[in-house]
């Protein structure tokens, strides 16, 4: 696996600095993005540090998040998350953590209440702690008791989020971005879906779960993810201060939806086309996978198995599906037999190969 774009990520405590939701070319310009290049470097910044994929609706007509709703929702998802790992970690909370569903308002939020407003949001009163995230190093798994350590802990967690991580203004680069999707998604160390019901009070467009799940971007970076992994991945439901935190498995709708990216909305259908090779390598992965015991990847391989046709229009795919089943089989010979793939039976008499 290579990546066809570098993975861009922000560290959150720059992300909160900053108040509200940039695009990449801002944040490239005020060098608030650091860019890993390969699969490689990406694994090796997992050892060090926490990775969250943010996938959410853009909520305003140019601007991803009108009046910052989703920025603050998503400071206290993070929040969230680390409570929920806390409460996993704690051997006195037996059945609680991460396989629960978490309601109530998270402590970003309690003290975002209480606090001058001219306080930083980057001081130690405000910052996150990342050493109870796992995968993280000793170096940056004790607890915060300064300034400097404290802002080193929001320097662990690392932000992938389309606004900022993708570039908006060249088409070229957001496609090429776009061709390693399963890869940001697929090694981030947790995936957060976030659709906090919000309105747009200029266009008066309401937004939440169902309208996230209607974007065919919405469903592209969904089935990204759970094309490698559903593990570590969550819906962030309500608002910033009241709100539901909860593992995908409790939300069947995100499973039924997310592969569908054909029937999906498009701002403009000409996107389509240009998806057609990154979903033929989600569907791919989950070929290689598909005699994984995990049952929520077998539950959404009988549901394409049952309608390719709505998942792969043949007005898009040709045979290329057929195709990447038969390479898939071929693998498998290869595997138990060590057969030349050349020699495969129903892979030697396609042309297109």
């Amino acid at each position: 696996q290579n990546l066809a774009f570098p993975m861009y990520l922000m560290q959150y405590s720059q992300f909160k600095a900053a108040g509200k939701l940039i695009m990449h070319e801002e944040a490239r310009a005020r060098g608030l993005l650091r860019g890993f290049d390969s699969v490689q470097d990406i694994h090796e910044a997992t050892k060090q540090r926490c990775i969250i994929f943010i996938s959410h609706e853009w909520i305003g007509q140019v601007e991803p998040d009108f009046d910052s709703q989703h920025f603050h929702c998503i400071c206290s998802s993070i929040e969230a998350l680390q409570e929920k790992i806390a409460q996993a970690h704690d051997v006195n909370n037996e059945g609680a953590g991460l396989e629960a569903p978490y309601n109530g308002s998270s402590q970003w939020w309690r003290r975002m209440q209480t606090q001058d407003p001219n306080i930083s949001w980057a001081t130690p009163e405000t910052s996150m702690h990342t050493d109870i995230l796992p995968r993280a190093s000793k170096s940056s798994c004790h607890k915060a008791s300064d300034k400097s350590d404290g802002n080193s802990k929001d320097a662990d967690t690392w932000l992938w989020i389309g606004c900022t991580s993708v570039p908006q203004r060249m088409t070229t680069l957001r496609q090429l971005s776009t061709h390693s999707l399963f890869i940001y998604a697929g090694l981030s160390t947790y995936f957060l879906i976030l659709t906090p019901p919000v309105k747009n009070l200029i266009t008066g467009q309401s937004f939440n779960l169902e309208t996230y799940l209607l974007q065919g971007l919405c469903r592209l970076e969904c089935w990204a993810r759970f094309s490698q992994s559903v593990d570590n991945a969550f819906v962030v439901l309500g608002s910033a201060k009241d709100f539901q935190f909860k593992k995908v498995h409790y939300e069947p709708s995100v499973f039924q939806n997310c592969m569908a990216i054909f029937t999906a909305n498009f701002a403009d259908e000409q996107e389509k086309k240009k998806l057609v090779d990154t979903t033929v390598a989600l569907y791919w992965q989950m070929l290689q996978r598909r005699n994984s015991p995990d049952s929520q990847l077998q539950t959404a391989f009988a549901h394409i198995q049952a309608s390719k046709d709505v998942y792969f229009p043949r007005s898009y795919f040709g045979d290329l599906i057929e195709i990447a089943e038969e390479l898939a089989q071929c693998a498998d010979d290869v595997a138990v037999q060590v057969t030349p793939p050349s020699e495969c039976g129903g892979c030697k008499n396609r042309g297109a190969i």
